[in-house]
């Protein structure tokens, strides 16, 4: 007898984070690809146009980038000397902007808060907020997933008053799992106004302390 209860929240046993590893692989090319055009950028060629390339030429091209001057003469007045970078650019804003959108969904598909939703106007209540923010949905996931371990957790107690029973000599041999009260406390609120009113009613209606 093997007295060990596995706790799974779906019948493929798919991690949290499995259903957006391709969103996740998303973003972390968008990073690669944004570092790889930053040193392609660093790495430009430079151009040279209607000009004659040759060692002596490019000794004084090094020289006068060290001075930060670059001089060009042209030897035929239709074909005049020019210099250019060839490197592409990329629009970083629009692929950050394109990023957040990305993670934002994901987020919301493993009902994680935005801890950047925090920052607000000022202007809306604090139920408004946690609506805002992702809590809501976040304790809704965790409610359900609260019935899934509720049930694993009781099969785990029973067999833990199972072995109480069988080992002789232990105190614990009437107890059953029936007996005992499963609870998980996932609420975020803080609410002092709340706890208070709910000590004032307990109060009054003379509830035991014990």
């Amino acid at each position: 007898y093997i007295p060990i209860q596995e706790f799974w929240l779906n019948k493929d046993r798919i991690g949290i984070i499995e259903p957006i590893i391709s969103l996740q692989d998303f973003v972390n090319k968008l990073d690669s690809l944004e570092l790889d055009e930053i040193e392609e950028n660093i790495n430009s060629f430079i151009a040279f146009f209607n000009q004659r390339v040759d060692d002596d030429f490019l000794d004084k091209v090094s020289e006068l980038k060290k001075q930060r001057v670059l001089v060009l003469n042209s030897n035929n007045p239709s074909f005049p000397a020019d210099i250019k970078m060839l490197s592409s650019k990329l629009d970083h804003s629009s692929v950050n902007q394109l990023k957040e959108m990305v993670l934002k969904a994901m987020y919301d598909i493993v009902s994680v808060p935005q801890a950047s939703g925090n920052v607000t106007s000022g202007g809306d209540t604090g139920q408004a907020r946690i609506l805002g923010n992702g809590w809501e949905s976040a304790q809704n996931v965790a409610q359900l997933d609260q019935t899934f371990l509720t049930q694993y957790e009781r099969n785990l107690l029973k067999n833990i008053l199972w072995i109480c029973k069988t080992t002789a000599k232990c105190p614990i041999n009437e107890l059953y799992a029936s007996d005992i009260a499963i609870k998980y406390n996932i609420n975020m609120s803080n609410n002092l106004l709340v706890k208070s009113e709910s000590l004032k009613m307990l109060n009054d209606i003379s509830f035991p302390e014990k």
